[in-house]
């Protein structure tokens, strides 16, 4: 469901990966789990990791991934769950909960085991919104990790940041045994995406901050490439609003507009 006019603030997939047998979906929520009692029978699989059959389409839930928050809250936050990425893998899924600030692990019979949370950390504030704290204050901001990507030796995950959505506030982090920040300085991140080459791409929704954005117009976000060994980062592309990446050989397919109703977009852009 979402506006009625906008499509804004819409709840549904949000992500899927190719199985042998069909597709794994996340459906986000963005509330409290416990929202989800008072829903009609038709939203019942929001908060869910679910299969969808390679022939017929047809769903059925594999993991309920807004129950592991109402019951683990992980991060200890005020209880709220979002499925939003999701990586095939053998014998296990892995699930981002953008609400929930963490990393999960699915078996194939749906259990669910933690991998990592993601910690909330002050940012300051640099656009004054109306009746919010004032320009330079510094206030907690969660983590709302958006992403992940596998690399050779470790799993790659992106954050969106919370409020106030500062500019230069986002980190990329690199998930094995433990959690670290592989690189910093990047603005709302919505996706991560690694070539065949080991290169991480990261794609901005708003390269100046959401906040930056006037109402009704469209944030402008980038394809960033990540230097290797430490080097500088790399602008590959600036996009209307981008919402997620896939890349195949020397060209990354985003998704654009994602945040205007009916303008949505798929374009290619060169990595080479």
């Amino acid at each position: 469901f979402a506006a009625a006019e906008t499509g804004g603030e819409a709840i549904g997939p949000s992500d899927v990966a190719p199985t042998r047998d069909g597709l794994l979906v996340t459906v986000g929520l963005g509330r409290d789990p416990a929202v989800r009692s008072g829903l009609p029978a038709e939203l019942q699989d929001v908060g869910w990791l679910l299969q969808a059959d390679a022939e017929t389409g047809e769903t059925e839930r594999v993991a309920d991934v807004a129950g592991f928050e109402a019951a683990k809250n992980p991060d200890g936050e005020v209880p709220d769950s979002n499925p939003n990425a999701v990586l095939a893998g053998k014998g296990r899924a892995v699930v981002v909960d953008a609400g929930g600030n963490s990393l999960l692990g699915v078996s194939a019979d749906g259990a669910i085991e933690l991998l990592a949370t993601f910690p909330t950390r002050p940012q300051t504030v640099g656009v004054q919104v109306p009746d919010g704290p004032p320009v330079g204050a510094q206030i907690p901001a969660q983590s709302v990790p958006t992403s992940v990507a596998r690399a050779h030796d470790a799993l790659v995950v992106g954050e969106l940041t919370g409020f106030p959505f500062a500019m230069g506030g986002a980190q990329v982090y690199r998930v094995t045994d433990e959690v670290s920040v592989q690189a910093a300085g990047f603005t709302n991140i919505v996706d991560v995406e690694i070539d065949g080459n080991g290169t991480v791409y990261v794609l901005e929704l708003a390269k100046d901050g959401l906040l930056a954005t006037p109402p009704g117009q469209t944030p402008v976000g980038r394809l960033v490439r990540m230097g290797n060994d430490g080097g500088p980062a790399e602008v590959v592309a600036e996009l209307p609003a981008p919402g997620g990446v896939a890349i195949s050989g020397s060209t990354a397919y985003v998704t654009t507009n994602s945040t205007s109703a009916g303008a949505g977009e798929v374009v290619a852009v060169p990595l080479h």
